[in-house]
């Protein structure tokens, strides 16, 4: 039997720790958890930064 992977767990460990700050952050703008799932993913975060930066945010109607 196959040992579990410590570093899938801290892996996990640090996306939640992540996690949490983008859903606040996505819940202030007037979006819902999947704009935060986008912030948190590596990689795809510096592309949804620039998206969330130019986009109408919900919670700011005239901006």
């Amino acid at each position: 039997m196959e040992k579990p992977n410590p570093l899938a767990a801290l892996s996990l460990i640090i996306w939640l720790i992540t996690f949490v700050p983008c859903y606040r952050m996505a819940q202030k703008a007037g979006f819902d958890w999947k704009m935060a799932l986008f912030l948190s993913m590596p990689g795809l975060h510096f592309i949804m930064l620039y998206v969330f930066a130019f986009i109408k945010w919900p919670a700011a109607p005239n901006r």
